[in-house]
């Protein structure tokens, strides 16, 4: 006889109508344990003055899953969001720099996040929301680390188990809290700001009945799940045959996803300056299209360069218009920072990049997400730094195309395990597992 499915009430600040990075894990789970009938609540994070947006990802939603939005009034978010109503350019730009500084001294003294104002409000409304629901476990989702402390919080109260969602690490993270060129780093916040973080985590960590990781390499210890990122299949059409793609007289190298200061694109844009003044790519025939944060992109092209007319920067979309733009790619790029040492860090898009079976441009140092792609194929890999490889594997797929010559992708029969449908049934039966050891 089957078991009856454990109440999930998942703790999501970031969930729909917030769009980008963060979202769609959670909201996949809430999607797909709605349709098959697992019981779960969520309480998530505000709706107004949110800086993006994705309705898309709320339909998908059943409205048999209820959900709880609570209002954030943090004072780091305060002020981003007035800093996003000031007009650009001439005498705006000195309020915006001095509100800038603030929102940079407003997060070295935020802890453990600038959301940390949200933890009075979300605790009542989640006390409100168990009331209702009567959860048997508590999911929470970090980053941010604030709702970490608010699921803490209401598990204890409630006498549930508590599961971590780690989809990054916390304190052992990959990149510094601070630039070192900024003063918060200059006055050693970083540090003070690490320890104390470190003890809240503990804290959280010892109270916790087991973590999910979304990184394989962060899986130490006992009572820790590996529910890797994934695609769902929903989002992605069938592969399309070979004789129906359409037509085109440009070949378009497509990436999405965020570029923070350790992935650096520089190399890249010398491989494709180089490959343009050779004559080996076309100018005319060839583009490169940023989808997600692009200000880092911004500072390195200069106006009026070769690089300035092959390189188009759309900025945030909504998650179904990415994917259309992915399927519809020559070859799309996945961009993984060297952070020195092998790879431990696997983008969330790149499932999705493998998914719509289009070729892989990857750019990553050897490690975890190169030994994914070289099982599934269909990647041309090189390391992020290395300008030479990276012309090389470039050319190879520019003048395939240019020849006519069919570009094999990933094949999605070997992606079965990352589709989310699997992935959201794992958890279902783990976190059911955890509900029946309860001491």
């Amino acid at each position: 006889m089957r078991r009856m499915a454990p109440r999930i009430m998942l703790i999501a600040y970031r969930f729909p109508p917030q769009g980008g990075g963060g979202v769609q894990r959670s909201a996949k789970f809430a999607k797909l344990w709605g349709r098959r009938g697992v019981p779960v609540a969520v309480l998530a994070g505000p709706t107004a003055g949110i800086w993006r947006t994705d309705d898309g990802l709320v339909d998908e939603i059943s409205s048999g899953v209820p959900c709880v939005h609570v209002p954030d009034p943090s004072p780091w978010l305060l002020v981003a969001r007035l800093r996003r109503r000031i007009p650009s350019g001439g005498v705006w730009r000195i309020l915006d720099r001095f509100l800038h500084v603030i929102m940079i001294g407003l997060d070295a003294l935020s802890l453990p996040d600038p959301q940390a104002g949200w933890f009075p409000f979300a605790a009542f409304a989640g006390l409100r929301l168990a009331r209702r629901f009567r959860p048997d476990v508590i999911l929470v989702s970090g980053p941010p680390w604030s709702p970490m402390l608010v699921a803490k919080f209401l598990s204890r109260r409630l006498g549930i188990p508590l599961v971590l969602d780690y989809r990054d690490p916390w304190t052992h993270r990959l990149y510094p809290d601070f630039p070192p060129d900024t003063v918060p780093a200059a006055l050693g916040l970083s540090g003070i700001r690490r320890r104390i973080a470190s003890r809240l985590e503990r804290g959280v960590l010892s109270h916790a009945a087991a973590i999910v990781t979304a990184h394989r390499a962060a899986m130490r210890g006992r009572d820790r799940f590996w529910v890797p990122n994934g695609y769902d299949p929903d989002d992605i059409p069938p592969p399309a045959e070979p004789e129906a793609e359409p037509a085109t007289d440009r070949f378009t190298l497509t990436y999405a996803g965020g570029l923070f200061a350790w992935r650096d694109p520089r190399a890249l844009f010398r491989a494709i300056d180089g490959l343009l003044e050779a004559g080996t790519i076309d100018g005319d025939r060839f583009r490169v299209r940023f989808f997600g944060s692009v200000a880092g992109v911004r500072s390195v092209i200069a106006p009026g360069s070769r690089l300035s007319r092959v390189v188009e920067l759309h900025g945030y979309a909504p998650h179904a218009e990415v994917l259309r733009h992915l399927r519809d790619a020559g070859a799309n790029l996945v961009l993984e920072g060297d952070l020195g040492g092998p790879n431990r860090h696997t983008p969330g898009k790149f499932y999705e990049v493998l998914a719509v079976g289009r070729p892989v441009l990857l750019l990553c140092p050897d490690g975890t997400t190169t030994r994914l792609a070289r099982r599934v194929g269909g990647c041309w890999i090189a390391h992020p730094n290395d300008e030479e490889e990276i012309a090389r594997q470039l050319e190879l797929l520019y003048e395939a195309w240019n020849r006519g010559d069919e570009l094999p992708g990933p094949p999605r029969d070997r992606l079965a395990f990352y589709d989310r449908t699997h992935q959201a049934d794992r958890l279902s039966r783990f976190l059911e597992r955890i509900c029946l050891q309860r001491p």
